[in-house]
């Protein structure tokens, strides 16, 4: 991967419906309201397979299923100054991910903040 303002890749959640539903049903939190095999993937702008974590049974939160994600992405000896990454808002955007996971902002989020800080957020 290579350094740039812009995000060089994007996450993905991938929920599948598992093929043993009977043995992975013990796993059921109701959360989804089903049973799936969760996954997270992470691709280049050029469609390259850059990480994924895959086969995990039950309900997990996209953010600890990219947990290892989020570690790779604060390790400076891992990623390239400026390196970012685009993802929905279920992964966290701060703390030691700050300026490496971006997301879009969310009907409403600009008008919360002050007039004076709208322009930055805009960017």
């Amino acid at each position: 991967m290579y350094a740039t303002r812009d995000p060089a890749s994007f996450i993905s959640t991938v929920s599948l419906p598992p093929h043993a539903f009977d043995s992975l049903l013990v796993l059921f939190s109701g959360w989804l309201h089903s049973v799936f095999v969760t996954g997270v993937l992470c691709f280049g702008l050029d469609g390259t397979f850059v990480w994924g974590r895959q086969n995990c049974p039950g309900s997990w939160n996209d953010g600890e299923m990219g947990r290892r994600l989020q570690e790779i992405l604060a390790d400076p000896a891992k990623t390239d100054v400026g390196m970012k990454v685009a993802s929905d808002s279920a992964f966290p955007v701060s703390g030691r991910c700050a300026g490496r996971i971006v997301i879009p902002l969310k009907k409403g989020d600009l008008e919360r903040h002050p007039p004076a800080c709208r322009l930055g957020l805009k960017s």
